[in-house]
């Protein structure tokens, strides 16, 4: 029997998620340094045409559970943020990996060490870059929606925000910021890359701000992956 056009919609979003993870992972992160996939068409739209998906809603469900392992692993991430540490997941985006793999994306001689700090289940590893800082964080929530309302309140202090839409959101809620922030809400964790401040490449196929913290934010969540497949 043939299958149905939301069977189909799945395997698609499946695979594409799982392509575009693998290539962060490949390339950087987990597996060496480098920088992972730039975001489809450089602006993070997909613009394909979804007619033949179903729904065409490529922020589902679908491809979310793809990425997870489970509440289990995420429950231990929310315990862990309780006992004065972030969890081994959340202490990834000050590791030698995402050093190597921002080293990268931005063209830098080397890279740079990051200096961290916790408090209340909140993550942060600020990397002191001469051009400006950028910032990397993981808040660590009780549970989804309070990760997404964190995330909520995030955006709002930003000012103006869009979503990112299509297979640049790997599933998950996120958004971005003209300026160069790049927000990720998996599960119980939300992802945020700031480099509002950095000073990109000056090079004509240089990322801008925004494609930068797109594509450092997209090498923690394949160590994420690396890390929940272990």
């Amino acid at each position: 029997m043939p299958a149905s056009p939301a069977s189909r919609a799945t395997a698609v979003r499946t695979a594409l998620t799982g392509l575009l993870l693998a290539s962060a992972l490949g390339l950087t992160g987990c597996a060496g340094a480098g920088a992972a996939a730039s975001p489809p068409e450089s602006s993070m739209d997909a613009g394909m045409d979804h007619s033949d998906m179903s729904d065409g809603d490529m922020s589902g469900g679908d491809m979310a559970h793809d990425m997870s392992d489970g509440d289990a692993a995420h429950g231990d991430a929310a315990a862990a943020g309780t006992q004065g540490e972030p969890s081994e997941a959340a202490a990834m985006i000050c590791s030698p990996e995402i050093r190597d793999a921002i080293a990268s994306v931005l063209a830098l001689p080397a890279p740079v060490e990051g200096d961290d700090s916790y408090m209340h289940g909140h993550y942060a590893c600020d990397y002191d870059l001469d051009g400006g800082p950028l910032e990397l964080s993981v808040h660590e929530a009780a549970d989804a929606n309070e990760a997404q309302a964190y995330a909520d309140s995030v955006r709002s202090d930003y000012g103006t925000a869009e979503d990112i839409e299509g297979l640049a959101n790997l599933g998950f809620p996120a958004y971005r910021t003209a300026e160069g922030a790049v927000v990720f809400v998996k599960d119980s964790m939300v992802l945020v890359v700031d480099a509002r401040e950095i000073t990109v490449p000056e090079a004509g196929d240089a990322p801008t701000r925004t494609d930068a913290a797109y594509q450092i934010a997209t090498n923690v969540l394949a160590c994420w992956k690396a890390h929940h497949s272990e």
